[in-house]
């Protein structure tokens, strides 16, 4: 939503939007404990593609469910740190 600047009469914008760059220490610890299993299902699933262990139907459904924990995890951690936030402004 634009705000008008007192100083002048020009609009200012107000950016709106949570910052991940800007997080706490446990954003980060939280999506690291829950992303990182995922990290040896593809390394794994890797190294059995390349040795031929495993077919390429079998990879499409593994990067499937990979990215839907991926996107569950992310989207868990963002509900958990908006409560913690609307918690500390509201007081």
């Amino acid at each position: 939503m634009p705000l008008l600047c007192k100083s002048s009469n020009r609009l200012a914008s107000r950016q709106l939007q949570l910052r991940w760059d800007k997080a706490d220490d446990s954003y980060y610890q939280y999506t690291g404990h829950n992303l990182e299993p995922l990290l040896s299902i593809v390394d794994s699933v890797s190294s059995a593609y390349k040795a031929g262990n495993v077919s390429i139907d079998n990879i499409c459904d593994c990067i499937e469910s990979v990215y839907c924990l991926v996107v569950s995890t992310l989207q868990t951690v963002r509900a958990e740190m908006s409560k913690r936030i609307l918690q500390i402004l509201v007081g």
